[in-house]
C-alpha cells in the first residue's frame, strides 16, 4: 500500500467491551489515551454468502474502496465465487458491480491502491465461477477512473494449468503502478516463483528481477522509492532497477514470513509478518515488525502472533494489524495495543491522520460477514483503564448501561464503541468501598478513566 496523506455501528450492534489480558512482548509500552477510537461501519454483503475483505485504500474523507470475495453455494448445487468491490462515498458504503471478465471467470480481490478518487487499481486473481475449480487462475487487475471499472489485460506465466495471482498493488502516477504476486507452477512441475509486473499508462507487463520467491506486498514513497516483500525477501526499486536488501535475520530456528509494507520515504519503512517454527506437533507463530532506515532492516518489535497489514502515515504514526492483537500504533517510541471491535482485519489504510479504515471479516458465526471498521468513530469513544483490585466490577449508566469485571492481575478494563453521553461510572469489589464518578464520553477519541478503592 502506497503512504497517502490524503486519507453507525453495524446491525444494531451495541457496547463491545474487551478485557485486556496484558500486553505482547514490545507492545503496550505506553498511554494509548488520545488516540482515534474505532467502531464497525455497516458494510453490504452478499446474498448467504461468506464474505471477507481484504484490501482498503481511502483517497479522500468522501471516497474510499473495499475489495475482496465472497464464497456461497451456486443456485444449481455447488460452490461459486462472488467479487467485493465496495464503494464509500462519505456516508455509506454500497456494492459496485464489477466489470464482465473474460470467459465468464470472476475476479477475487486481495488488494487496491490508487493516486485519487479519479485513479483506482484493485489487483487479484481470476477464477472460474465454480468455486471447485481450482487450476488455471489467472491474474487480474480492475481500474476505476472516476466514473466506470474496467478489467485491464494483464500478463501471466507457466502454463495453462498454473495458478497465477496478484496479491499487492502500489500506485505512484497514472502510469507508474507496480503489482506483486506469486506463481504456484506445482501442477507442471514449475514451482513457485513470484510475479512482478507494472503500468506505464498504456498497458501492464511482465519485469524481470532478482527478488526471490513468495513476493505479496509492495509499497512507494515515490517513482524511486519502491519496496516489495514476502517470505524472507525484501526488494528495492531506485527508479532504474530492483536489487534485494536482506531483511533482519529470524531468531535462530525460525522461519521469517513477511506479508505487510508501509514506505514513507527513503529512510523510513516498514515490513511486517511473522516468524513460523515447530513447537512439538503444532506450527507457531511470533509476529515480526521491521524498520528500514536508510542502510539495512532491524527487528523492531515483535508484537502479537502474526502481524498482516501496515500503514504509515508520519514516522511517529504507523498503524499495523495483528491477528490476535487486533490493532497496533506506533508514536514514534514504541508499540501498543489498540482497542477495537472484535474482528479479523486484513488491511489498513488512511485518508489522513484522523481517517483511518481497516477491514476483514468478522470473527466466529456461519458464514461470516465482511467488516469495516473506522476511525475516528463519528458517535462513539472507547474508555480504557486501571484499578488498584483485580476483583473489581465495572458497571456504567447513562445512555447505555452494562458492567464488566476486571478479571486480570493489572486490573485493566476496556469499553469499546461506548454511546456518546455522560455516564455514572461505578467501581465496586469485596471489602471494598463502592466508588462513583461521572465520566463524560466524547465521540472519536479514546478516554482514560483510573480508578482507585479504599479497602
Amino acid at each position: 500500500m502506497v503512504r497517502r496523506l490524503t486519507r453507525r455501528l453495524a446491525g444494531g450492534a451495541g457496547v463491545v467491551v474487551l478485557l485486556s489480558v496484558g500486553a505482547p512482548a514490545g507492545a503496550q509500552t505506553r498511554d494509548i489515551a488520545g488516540l482515534p477510537s474505532w467502531e464497525v461501519v455497516a458494510a453490504p454483503a452478499v446474498g448467504e454468502f461468506t464474505n471477507r475483505l481484504a484490501g482498503v485504500y481511502a483517497a479522500s474523507p468522501d471516497a474510499a474502496w473495499a475489495v475482496g470475495s465472497a464464497l456461497g453455494r451456486a443456485a444449481g448445487g455447488g460452490q461459486e465465487h462472488r467479487t467485493l468491490l465496495q464503494r464509500w462515498d462519505g456516508r455509506s458504503w454500497s456494492q459496485v458491480t464489477p466489470p464482465a471478465l473474460p470467459g465468464g471467470r470472476v475476479a477475487q480481490l486481495g488488494a487496491v491502491d490508487g493516486t485519487g478518487p479519479d485513479d483506482v487499481w484493485a489487483v487479484g486473481v481470476a477464477t472460474a465461477p465454480n468455486a471447485n475449480t481450482v487450476t488455471g487462475q489467472r491474474t487480474v487487475a480492475l481500474h476505476w477512473n472516476g466514473r466506470d471499472w474496467t478489467a485491464v489485460p494483464s500478463p501471466n506465466r507457466g502454463f495453462p494449468d498454473d495458478n497465477n495471482r496478484l496479491l499487492g498493488v502500489a500506485a505512484v502516477a497514472s502510469d507508474d503502478v507496480w503489482a506483486v504476486g506469486e506463481l504456484d507452477g506445482s501442477l507442471s512441475g514449475g514451482g513457485r516463483a513470484s510475479i512482478l509486473l507494472h503500468f506505464d499508462g498504456t498497458g501492464w507487463r511482465a519485469v524481470d528481477h532478482p527478488c526471490g520467491a513468495g513476493l505479496r506486498a509492495v509499497s512507494a514513497s515515490s517513482a524511486d522509492d519502491v519496496w516489495a516483500v514476502g517470505a524472507n525477501t525484501a526488494c528495492h526499486f531506485d527508479g532504474s532497477s530492483w536489487r534485494p536488501a536482506r531483511p533482519a535475520a529470524p531468531v535462530a530456528g525460525r522461519r521469517l514470513d513477511l506479508a505487510g509494507v508501509a514506505v514513507l520515504g527513503p529512510t523510513e519503512a516498514w515490513a511486517v509478518g511473522r516468524t513460523v517454527y515447530g513447537c512439538g506437533e503444532r506450527v507457531c507463530t511470533f509476529g515480526e515488525v521491521q524498520r528500514w532506515n536508510g542502510a539495512g532492516w532491524t527487528t523492531f518489535a515483535t508484537p502479537g502472533v502474526d502481524v498482516r497489514g501496515v500503514h504509515a502515515v508520519a514516522p511517529d504514526d504507523v498503524w499495523a494489524i495483528s491477528l490476535n492483537d487486533g490493532l497496533l500504533h506506533f508514536d514514534g517510541t514504541g508499540w501498543a495495543r489498540v482497542p477495537a471491535p472484535r474482528g479479523v482485519l486484513e488491511d489498513i489504510t488512511a485518508g489522513g491522520p484522523d481517517d483511518l479504515w481497516a477491514v476483514g471479516a468478522t470473527s466466529g458465526g456461519s458464514p461470516s460477514v465482511a467488516q469495516i471498521q473506522h476511525a475516528a468513530s463519528a458517535g462513539t469513544a472507547t474508555v480504557v483503564g486501571g484499578t488498584n483490585h483485580a476483583g473489581a466490577v465495572i458497571s456504567w449508566t447513562g445512555p447505555s448501561s452494562g458492567s464488566v469485571p476486571v478479571r486480570n492481575s493489572f486490573g485493566h478494563y476496556e469499553i469499546v464503541a461506548l454511546p456518546v453521553g455522560t455516564y455514572d461510572f461505578i467501581v465496586t469489589a469485596a471489602g471494598c468501598a463502592p466508588q462513583v464518578r461521572a465520566v463524560t464520553v466524547t465521540a472519536g477519541r479514546i478516554i482514560r478513566q483510573d480508578f482507585t478503592l479504599s479497602c
